[in-house]
C-alpha cells in the first residue's frame, strides 16, 4: 500500500505547480500534502478535478449522484467508498479510510454538529462554503483554496484566470443588447420562487443578455409567487429556463395544466440544464458546472441570443421537446 501511495503522490505532484515551496499554515503553501482525501461536496470534487488531483480522493458523499468518471470507476471497484450524508454519516467507513483531509460545507450551521464530531475523530476537516457566493467568478475561489493545500497555487491561478478571461470575453458579446425577458423555474410545493437580481444565476442571465421576470432588483433571496401571477409574467417572455429534472414538454405539461398557456411553451422555447444527467438523476451541471461558469454563460447566450453564437453545441443545457 505504501508503494501504491507513493506512485499516486508522484503522479499528483507532476500535475501541480510550486510543489517544492516550503509551506506554512494560512495563505502560504504546505511542505506536506494530503495523500488521502474525502470530499462531501460534488463541487469540491470538481475543483480537485480541475487541478488534476482527483485521483487522491478515497471517499465521497452521495456517490450515486456523481458524474466524475474517475470517481465512478473508483466506487465500482471499491477503491473509493461512499460515506453517506451528514444526517446518516457512516463514521465506521470514514475512519477506515484514514483520510489525511476531509472537505465539507456548512449551510447556516446545519452541519456544525457533524463537523465537530468528525474533528473529534482527529480528521483534518476543511469547510469550504463556495455555494453562498453570488459572483460566478468568485465561486472559483474554492479551486484556489484547495490549490494552496496541495501546493498547486500556480496551476489554480492559471485555471481561474483562463475561465475568468473567457467569461469576460463572452459578456462583451451581449454588451449593449436589449435584454430579453426570461421565465425561470417551476413551482416548488405550489409556490414559484424567483431569485433576486443579485442572485448567482440571475447575474449569469443578465450577463447573457437577459432579465428574469419577477426578479427583485438589488436582492439575492428568492421572492414567492403563485402560478397565476407567473402566468401573467409568462406572456411577456419568449424563453423559459428550467432548473429541475424535467426532460420533456409532456412531463412539464402534466405537472401543471396552466403551463399549456405559457407563451414560451407554446413557441417551443423551453430549456433545462439536463444535458449531462446520470441514470440516478445526478446532474453534472451542479458538479463540474460550478467550476465552469464560462461554459454555462456560453449556453445561456446560445439560448437567449442564438444569433451571436450560431455555431457550436450546448455544454449543460438542452432544448426540451
Amino acid at each position: 500500500m505504501k508503494y501504491i501511495a507513493i506512485i499516486i503522490l508522484s503522479l499528483f505532484v507532476a500535475g501541480c505547480q510550486g510543489n517544492n515551496h516550503q509551506g506554512k499554515e494560512g495563505d502560504k503553501e504546505r511542505s506536506e500534502v494530503p495523500q488521502r482525501v474525502v470530499c462531501m461536496s460534488s463541487t469540491h470534487i470538481a475543483a480537485m478535478s480541475k487541478l488534476g488531483i482527483d485521483s487522491l480522493i478515497v471517499g465521497v458523499s452521495g456517490g450515486e449522484y456523481l458524474t466524475n468518471k474517475l470517481i465512478l470507476n473508483g466506487l465500482s471497484t471499491g477503491k473509493i467508498k461512499d460515506i453517506g450524508y451528514e444526517s446518516s454519516l457512516d463514521f465506521e467507513t470514514l475512519i477506515s479510510l484514514k483520510p489525511d483531509i476531509l472537505f465539507t460545507y456548512d449551510i447556516n450551521g446545519e452541519n456544525s454538529a457533524v463537523i465537530e464530531k468528525i474533528k473529534r475523530l482527529g480528521i483534518n476537516t476543511i469547510v469550504i462554503n463556495d455555494f453562498h457566493l453570488n459572483n460566478p467568478i468568485e465561486r472559483l475561489e474554492s479551486i484556489r483554496e484547495i490549490g494552496k493545500i496541495f501546493n498547486c497555487s500556480e496551476k489554480a491561478d492559471s485555471i481561474i484566470k483562463s475561465i475568468s478571461n473567457n467569461y469576460n470575453s463572452l459578456t462583451k458579446l451581449t454588451a449593449g443588447l436589449e435584454k430579453k425577458k426570461i421565465l425561470l423555474n417551476t413551482p416548488w410545493k405550489g409556490t414559484w420562487y424567483i431569485p433576486g437580481s443579485e442572485n448567482y444565476f440571475s447575474k449569469m442571465v443578465s450577463d447573457a443578455g437577459g432579465v428574469i421576470v419577477g426578479s427583485k432588483d438589488g436582492e439575492v433571496k428568492s421572492h414567492p409567487y403563485d402560478t397565476e401571477e407567473i402566468l401573467k409574467y409568462s406572456r411577456e417572455c419568449e424563453i423559459w429556463i428550467l432548473q429541475n429534472s424535467i426532460t420533456s414538454i409532456k412531463e412539464l405539461k402534466s405537472s401543471n395544466h396552466l403551463f399549456e398557456d405559457f407563451t414560451p411553451l407554446i413557441k417551443g422555447n423551453v430549456y433545462n440544464n439536463t444535458l449531462r444527467i446520470n441514470k440516478n438523476g445526478g446532474n453534472d451541471y451542479w458538479e463540474t458546472g460550478a467550476m465552469e461558469p464560462d461554459k454555462i454563460l456560453e449556453d445561456l447566450i446560445r439560448i437567449i441570443h442564438p444569433e451571436i453564437l450560431e455555431e457550436g453545441v450546448f455544454n449543460y443545457f438542452e432544448r426540451i421537446y
